[in-house]
C-alpha cells in the first residue's frame, strides 16, 4: 500500500493534486469489480467459456442477447477479461451479477465510500441503474458516469496483482 510516487501536472499552472480527485471516468477499470464479483460470488472460473456476438469494444443491445449462432465467438473468461470485451461484461452485468451484487462489489472495492489515506482523497462514485442496458454499461465500464481518482485506479490495478487483496494506501 505504500505510495512511492504521486505527481500531477496541470498545463494551466494549477497546483491541485489531481491524483486525489475522483473526476476521471473509470471506464474499463470497473471490469475489475465485475470480474471479481463473477469469480468470488457467482461461480465463474477463469476457464469458464463466455460468448459474444459483434465487435469486442462496442456495446449494442443486440449484442446482449443470449443467442448463439454461427457468428458467436467463444473464449475463456480469463481471455475476455484480458481483452476487455464489452459484450461479455455487459451480459455478465445483466444475467449473472444483477444490480444488488454490483452495488455490493462496488462497495467492496471502495466505490461510493471513502478510502483512508494520509491526504484528503475524493470518493470514487458509481451509480448502478435498475434497467438491463444500464447494468450492461456499468459492468463493462462503457459509461461516462462512473468516476474514479487516479490513486483509486492504481489501487484497483494493484489488487489484481496482489491476489485480490486491496491494500490501504499510505
Amino acid at each position: 500500500g505504500r505510495i512511492l510516487a504521486m505527481v500531477s501536472y496541470d498545463k494551466d499552472g494549477g497546483n491541485e493534486r489531481l491524483c486525489l480527485k475522483a473526476d476521471f471516468p473509470a471506464a474499463s477499470l470497473f471490469k475489475i469489480v465485475a470480474a471479481a464479483a463473477a469469480l468470488e460470488a457467482s461461480g465463474f472460473t477463469p476457464q469458464k467459456p463466455v460468448y459474444y456476438n459483434g465487435r469486442k469494444y462496442t456495446l449494442y443491445k443486440r449484442q446482449l442477447k443470449q443467442t448463439r449462432n454461427k457468428y458467436t465467438r467463444k473464449m475463456p473468461f480469463r481471455k475476455a477479461f484480458g481483452l476487455s470485451i464489452n459484450p461479455v461484461f455487459g451480459k455478465l452485468g445483466i444475467y449473472t451479477l444483477g444490480r444488488e451484487r454490483m452495488v455490493e462489489w462496488g462497495k467492496k472495492f471502495r466505490f461510493n465510500r471513502s478510502i483512508p489515506f494520509d491526504l484528503p482523497l475524493h470518493s470514487s462514485v458509481v451509480q448502478i441503474p435498475d434497467n438491463a442496458f444500464g447494468l450492461a454499461e456499468i459492468a463493462s465500464g462503457f459509461n461516462k458516469i462512473t468516476r474514479i481518482s487516479p490513486l483509486h485506479a492504481a489501487l484497483l490495478s494493484a489488487t489484481v496483482a496482489n491476489d485480490g487483496v486491496m491494500m490501504k494506501p499510505w
